[in-house]
């Protein structure tokens, strides 16, 4: 018998949570972690929803944040926690909850392409699963992530900056030198090409043997 948890705290090991249809009025969550994968009786948008009030915030906080640092409203990726940087994004829109999955990409390998117009993913612990969601979609909600963490890093890095000139305690070799790294950018989509969640092995090519949940 299934052990069905009555919730569930996102952390730094959540990689994935997917929509479980239990009946048409009532859908549970598949939560993968670095633990394995669990049932939790709450929805995946209730589940990121209570993930940002665990750490300060609001879902719709979070989403008004990321249309002021990168103008995406739509499918939008959010910051759940700023201290341990747990990003993840919507691979349909959220609205969606029966077909919505979260991917919280920190812990993504590689991907490729699957068939169907499906994207196979390789978690950095071996898992694989394959998503409804197209190799070429995948790929911009992986840029608009990687984007988002650039632009709040950058913020951050300012601001502590700042902190330090306002203090008298800041080192000479920040004063002396920008430190920020710096992106190569798509132009037409002002997204970082070589930003580090953008790291993953992509694949065009696809098989057909890929496994899914």
């Amino acid at each position: 018998m299934t052990l069905i948890l009555n919730d569930y705290e996102i952390n730094a090991s959540t990689m994935l949570i997917k929509p479980l249809i239990i009946s048409k009025y009532d859908c549970h969550s598949i939560v993968l972690d670095s633990e394995g994968s669990q049932e939790i009786a709450l929805n995946p948008v209730k589940l990121i929803s209570d993930g940002c009030k665990f750490f300060g915030s609001s879902l719709e906080g979070r989403k008004t944040a990321t249309k002021h640092l990168i103008g995406f409203t739509h499918k939008a990726p959010i910051m759940i926690d700023s201290l341990s940087y747990i990003f993840t994004f919507p691979t349909t829109s959220p609205k969606r909850k029966n077909d919505c999955i979260w991917v919280f990409p920190q812990h993504l390998s590689r991907y490729h392409k699957a068939p169907h117009s499906r994207t196979h993913l390789i978690f950095h612990n071996g898992f694989e699963i394959t998503l409804d969601i197209s190799f070429d979609s995948f790929s911009n909600q992986l840029a608009r992530t990687s984007l988002l963490h650039m632009k709040l890093l950058g913020n951050f890095d300012k601001a502590k900056r700042k902190n330090l000139y306002l203090t008298g305690n800041t080192p000479p070799s920040l004063r002396a030198a920008e430190s920020t790294p710096h992106y190569n950018y798509d132009q037409n989509n002002n997204i970082p090409m070589n930003h580090s969640l953008l790291n993953r092995t992509r694949d065009d090519t696809f098989t057909d043997d890929t496994p899914k949940l």
